[in-house]
């Protein structure tokens, strides 16, 4: 949501002054306010559950080491958080959301790993996807009363004999096959978690190009190319053929980008 909204517009200047408040005010505007809080307050229980663990969790990035400051760590997240915590980036207050997300993604691969291995079944069918196309039917995530609650008691006997009350059986060799469906099987294995950036010299090229051109013509193909990645996830492409060949032969878009690279 906040990619979608400022991904754009914010330089990472901005990103340090626009407060959470500010990002709230704009939702307000929107009518997705409601949206923006629920997330925001996942956002903030996951990182209050993991953030001793995040202190110690490095993330290995084209031979760099990627650690979260320990000065982010001291202070909580509040209306006036600036909104760069929540953005995910290689430096600075992005690495909060980085390292949280690379730390949690790589938690669900090790845990259906690792069931897998003790329970002696294979991995290697479960469904893969890559972090780019995730949504939240390929994660592991339930609420405690409207998902394990029912499960429990669909799997919950009672008898009653007289003189000793009330007994509670369980069937626990089902409530383990419903589990493993529901929330284990059904669910992916994260690909492509740890992306190597361009290479030093392209990126210097790429910039220079970019400060050649004019914004709106930056804009437009920006524009062109989230096209692209939505007609992409609906129909796929030859994966030998080029991005551009693609816009231009298959979408019928001429132009598609400022710049050959």
């Amino acid at each position: 949501m906040l990619i979608q909204k400022y991904g754009r517009k914010l330089d990472r200047a901005e990103a340090t002054t626009l407060k959470i408040l500010d990002v709230k005010q704009d939702m307000e505007k929107d009518r997705k306010i409601d949206e923006f809080e629920q997330l925001l307050k996942d956002f903030t229980e996951a990182w209050s559950c993991v953030k001793e663990s995040l202190k110690t969790t490095v993330c290995l990035l084209e031979n760099n080491i990627l650690a979260i400051d320990k000065s982010y760590f001291r202070s909580s997240i509040s209306d006036d958080t600036p909104i760069s915590y929540l953005i995910p980036t290689y430096r600075d207050a992005g690495l909060c959301s980085y390292i949280l997300l690379y730390f949690l993604l790589k938690k669900q691969n090790m845990f259906i790993e690792q069931y897998c291995y003790q329970r002696k079944l294979s991995a290697k069918s479960l469904p893969k996807v890559h972090v780019k196309d995730i949504s939240s039917a390929h994660l592991i995530s339930y609420h405690p009363d409207k998902d394990l609650l029912p499960m429990v008691l669909a799997n919950c006997n009672y008898t009653f004999e007289v003189g000793q009350g009330t007994r509670i059986e369980y069937n626990f060799t089902n409530l383990e096959r419903q589990l493993m469906d529901r929330f284990l099987f059904s669910k992916s294995i994260i690909t492509g978690i740890a992306e190597e950036r361009l290479s030093p010299a392209v990126r210097s090229q790429i910039c220079a190009e970019i400060r050649m051109k004019p914004a709106a013509d930056l804009w437009e193909s920006l524009d062109k190319l989230d096209i692209a990645i939505s007609f992409l996830k609906s129909v796929g492409s030859d994966p030998d053929s080029s991005l551009c060949d693609f816009i231009t032969n298959t979408l019928k878009i001429d132009n598609p980008f400022s710049s050959p690279r």
